[in-house]
């Protein structure tokens, strides 16, 4: 079981209110009017009591466990529109049809994989067991603390401000968080939800309200200088948190969240100021 009060905390800094330098404090959120930590993970976790009323889909892989195997899930197409079974793979008619990698998770971005292009290898083979990636060594508290600061901005909150330069296409890390159950049924709402959807429906969210890695965040901006990139690494689907325009020393981090973000929240626009900022259309 996942005991989230074991995990390290955030800290930001923030002007001091005598106007001379700064102060640290300890990142919070909101729980039933409660003030509690953002704790700290380099991956996702999950607290299965939360899935106890929540029913295995009917087309859900027999080799997979549920829930806890929803991020190698979707490496997997699933048919729409045949009936399926309980424990075994989709069917049509009698014939059990293999599960198919979808083509945008053919390759594997493990590190030193043995095939990250899965070169002469049919789509219904089984993925490559690879687990660790090659940026796995910025997720720990030496690289963030040498590369990113957690500052207090003037209007967005809580912003990530870069102590070095990043050239284009580095990986900086991943977006992780707790696999919760589809949103509406948690009792609470989080702007820090990113969906687990297959082609056939939402299974689950990543959110990274109570739990997360630095790159909870990051803020929006229209004209975004990193992006949001799912990729497959051995059996699962990874979030990516990659440089698109290179960043300068002490320029904050920022990523397009689309346009649907805002609706999502209940705002009715963006407001970065931008000068493509869709919030001026």
């Amino acid at each position: 079981m996942v005991k989230l009060t074991s995990m390290p905390t955030f800290t930001y800094t923030r002007p001091s209110r005598t106007g001379t330098g700064t102060r640290s404090r300890t990142v919070t959120y909101t729980d039933k009017n409660k003030t509690v930590p953002v704790r700290v993970t380099a991956h996702n976790v999950i607290d299965l009591r939360k899935w106890c009323t929540k029913k295995r889909p009917s087309y859900w892989p027999s080799h997979l466990n549920w829930p806890k195997d929803i991020a190698k899930s979707l490496i997997y197409t699933v048919p729409r529109d045949v009936n399926t079974t309980e424990k075994t793979n989709v069917k049509t008619s009698n014939a059990v049809q293999p599960l198919r990698i979808k083509g945008c998770f053919t390759g594997c971005q493990g590190l030193n994989c043995p095939n990250p292009k899965r070169k002469g290898i049919k789509r219904t083979d089984p993925p490559c067991t690879c687990m660790i990636t090659s940026h796995a060594s910025l997720n720990n508290p030496t690289w963030f603390e040498n590369n990113v600061r957690l500052e207090k901005t003037a209007s967005r909150g809580i912003g990530t401000i870069a102590l070095s330069t990043f050239a284009v296409g580095t990986v900086v890390g991943e977006y992780v968080g707790e696999i919760v159950p589809a949103e509406g049924s948690m009792g609470y709402f989080s702007p820090y939800m990113f969906e687990m959807r297959n082609n056939r429906e939402n299974l689950g969210n990543m959110d990274a309200l109570k739990v997360g890695s630095w790159t909870r965040f990051i803020n929006h901006s229209c004209e975004a200088n990193m992006a949001f990139e799912l990729h497959r690494v051995g059996a699962e689907v990874r979030v990516f948190v990659r440089v698109r325009r290179e960043v300068a020393a002490g320029e904050e981090l920022t990523v397009n969240y689309g346009k649907d973000y805002w609706h999502g929240i209940g705002v009715e626009k963006c407001c970065c100021g931008e000068e493509s900022c869709i919030g001026k259309k």
